[in-house]
């Protein structure tokens, strides 16, 4: 288990077959308790073009799978970390799902302890090995309003 303040696992692939809405509902369903979170919503999952959106909110955060044809993204994050290592839990992504090649990205959270200044460790681990050094990343804030 993560010690801080949680584990985003982002993972794109492809299968063979494009995933029915079925499977990833299934797989929405049973994943959380494998990872040793708690599901509080069932999993929803909808049509979209050319493929699925499937969710499911989990106390710890969300598990997300979207499809594109054979394309797959899936969006994991648990601010507790897995029951696993990460890298079992994305073993276990890729043969649940089929996928018959596969990119994964973990972003490790943490939080710096309280009343500390300019503490914010950023780091990114990339392909689950290779460590990207820490750097602090400028972000733009902008907002794009659609009126009715």
């Amino acid at each position: 288990m993560h010690n801080g303040a949680g584990i985003h696992l982002l993972l794109e692939g492809a299968t063979a077959r494009p995933l029915t809405a079925a499977r990833i509902g299934g797989f929405l369903r049973w994943f959380p308790q494998y990872i040793g979170v708690h599901r509080i919503t069932e999993p929803v999952v909808v049509e979209q073009e050319g493929g699925w959106c499937g969710m499911v909110v989990i106390a710890e955060s969300h598990l997300a799978v979207h499809t594109r044809q054979r394309q797959v993204w899936v969006d994991i994050f648990s601010c507790i970390g897995f029951r696993q290592d990460t890298e079992v839990v994305v073993q276990a992504v890729v043969r649940l799902l089929s996928l018959t090649q596969h990119r994964a990205t973990v972003l490790e959270r943490a939080m710096p302890p309280l009343g500390a200044k300019n503490a914010w460790p950023v780091g990114v681990k990339m392909g689950l090995g290779t460590e990207k050094p820490a750097e602090t990343p400028r972000i733009e804030a902008s907002a794009h309003v659609v009126s009715e």
